[in-house]
Parts: C-alpha cells; structure tokens; sequence
C-alpha cells in the first residue's frame, strides 16, 4: 500500500481527494509536517489509499473481536449435561443420571444396544462415520455425523415390518412426538431406483409413516450432489425442536 493516507476535501465545488503524507523531517519546532497533494487524476491510487483504511479499520476491528472471543472462551462453561451435573450441590453426585434427564439417557441406551439391521449387499457399506459406524453413500455419512453433532440419538438401516415384508428407515430417530424416520434418496435419476422408492413410500403411507407427521425425505440433486444446508435445515426444523 501507499504511504500516507486520503483526504477528501469537501470546500469546493465538489469532494476533491487530497493525498497526505508525513515528511521525511519534522519542522524546528518539533511539529510534524505534512505534503498534501490533490489527486484527483490518480484514480489507481484512490482506489488503494480508500481500500489501505478500509482494511486499517477492518484489521483493528477484527483484533478487537478475537480479544472478546478469547475473553468469552476462556470465561465461558459449555451447557453440556456432564458441565450442569458438575455445577449441581455435591451431594447431589450419589444420584443415577437417569433421574435428571430419563428419556434421552433410555434414547441413548436403545441406540447404542443392537438391534435388527438390514444384511442386504453389506459390500455396499464403504463410507465410515466419526464414531465409526459404516454406511452406504457419503449422503448418508453426511446424515448420520450431523445427528451424531446434535446428539440426537438413532438407529441406520434398522428393520420394521409390515403385510410380511421388512423395510429398513435410513435412520430412526426417537423424539417426544414418537420415532421419526429418515429416507435420504440417492439414485433418483435411475427408473428402477425411483419405482423401488415410490412403492416404499407407499407402504410407508399405509404404516401412518408419512412427510407431513413423521417422515423426513431428502434427495442427491442429479449429478449425485448433496446440499448440506438442507440436511441441517431438516435436523434444525423437525427433529430440535421436538429432541428427547
């Protein structure tokens, strides 16, 4: 950037820039002088004088915040549950945990416990999840280490039954409004794969498993891609609001 900094002179006919720079010496009385120079012509170096004090503010702005954001970290006790039980009177410690929060500790418990899970092309399970479960698509890791991030407890390719044929949910989420269920849609753009989807859907219909009630449906766009920010606006809209 340029020495010195812009100016602008609003006493004439119209807003003229002036160029500012500290000479080299100062005056004999110790006074710092001044060039001043009108560069009206110099557009190039408007442009960075202008941009040299909008990032001189923006750098002081940006140290200003990270003293808060070290200050507010550094005082700051995460809400988790093992920080409140902490804070709670001592005697308080000879307690089981179930008692302060019984639904989602029996939540985690059933996700955690086995449970019957879809054996078809295990071969297909390639992708592994942070805590290390393995499922099929990267879509579905996506899904499953979002849920894991919200701590909201569930079951991937679990089996329900129903007019004798099982049915195995992408994943099953327990909420006080009863289970969710979760189909992520991959292969949209293959018949076969659609025709396959649209009779589960059906069935899922005649179990009382539908969108609008307990049913979360989301898709690969064409080309195979995956738009997190809807993944997170579904666990955000219908599954936060009503958690164990």
């Amino acid at each position: 950037m340029p020495s010195g900094y812009l100016a602008i002179r609003n006493d004439l006919k119209q807003p003229t820039p002036v160029w500012v720079r500290r000479k080299t010496t100062a005056g004999g009385n110790g006074k710092i002088k001044y060039d001043r120079k009108t560069i009206t012509d110099r557009n190039a170096l408007v442009q960075q004088l202008a941009r040299k004090k909008y990032l001189e503010k923006s750098t002081k702005l940006l140290a200003e915040e990270i003293e808060r954001l070290n200050k507010y970290l550094k005082e700051s006790i995460e809400p988790t549950a093992d920080n409140v039980l902490k804070m709670l009177p001592r005697s308080y410690s000879a307690l089981p945990e179930e008692i302060f929060f019984p639904k989602q500790r029996k939540a985690n418990k059933w996700a955690e416990l086995p449970y019957p899970q879809n054996t078809l092309y295990p071969e297909e399970k390639i992708h592994t999840t942070g805590r290390g479960l393995k499922v099929r698509s990267k879509s579905e890791l996506f899904i499953a280490d979002k849920l894991d991030m919200y701590l909201l407890p569930f079951q991937y390719d679990g089996i329900i039954y129903f007019e004798n044929y099982a049915f195995s949910p992408d994943f099953m989420i327990p909420t006080i409004e009863g289970m969710k269920y979760w189909e992520h849609c991959g292969k949209m753009a293959e018949s076969k794969y659609r025709k396959r989807n649209q009779w589960k859907l059906t069935m899922y219909d005649k179990m009382g498993i539908v969108p609008w009630k307990n049913l979360i449906i989301t898709y690969d766009s064409e080309d195979g891609g995956l738009n997190l920010g809807i993944i997170e606006a579904e666990i955000r809209n219908k599954l936060i609001p009503v958690r164990l």
